[in-house]
């Protein structure tokens, strides 16, 4: 009886594993596709830094920066972490995603270099940021995305949002000088307004 309850265990699990890849498949192809009505999950989001030029080539800009490269494969594990970021400042499609980056990419780029000399001056990595040692994950825009929006936000008055602002007084200062070289921010999304 035993055998026979694991096999069908084991049937059940070859049936979930077979729909996941033919989700992430079809979340592949639609990314491709462009479409525009996808929920952000993991899947989408590993399309996205595979497929989609703009992430591609800001994920690139981002690394140049620190004089480094991307990896060429996809970390799951990053994406997961950069995932719950996204969901937490209300980015719960692809469209809302491609939205955020189209506004915020001028201040992201104004931000970065600036951020990623402040901590080689400090020797400080780990916590607000990649290490310019090694590649850059893919999706590191995502990271970048969630930190300036964070910023933006702690600045009219919101939280200090966890451990990863452990050095807030000073990423409020590079934000300031990145708002006198970028100009006004865009509107926050609405899950950050205080």
């Amino acid at each position: 009886m035993l055998a026979g309850v694991l096999e069908l265990v084991d049937y059940e699990f070859m049936a979930l594993r077979d729909e996941l890849a033919q989700y992430e498949e079809r979340a592949d192809n639609a990314v491709k596709a462009e479409a525009t009505d996808l929920p952000l999950d993991l899947a989408t989001l590993t399309a996205l830094v595979k497929h989609e030029s703009k992430f591609v080539e800001l994920d690139s800009e981002l690394a140049a920066f620190a004089k480094t490269g991307v990896q060429s494969g996809v970390d799951t594990d990053y994406l997961e972490q950069r995932l719950a970021d996204l969901r937490n400042l209300g980015l719960d499609t692809v469209t809302a995603l491609r939205l955020a980056i189209k506004n915020w990419e001028v201040h992201i780029l104004a931000f970065a270099p600036s951020w990623m000399d402040y901590l080689d001056e400090r020797d400080f990595y780990g916590s607000m940021g990649p290490t310019d040692e090694e590649p850059f994950a893919a999706g590191v825009s995502f990271y970048y995305l969630w930190l300036v929006i964070n910023l933006e936000s702690v600045s009219k008055g919101a939280p200090v949002p966890g451990s990863r602002f452990d050095d807030s007084r000073e990423a409020l200062r590079v934000w300031e000088e990145t708002l006198e070289r970028a100009g006004m921010p865009p509107e926050l999304p609405s899950a950050m307004e205080s």
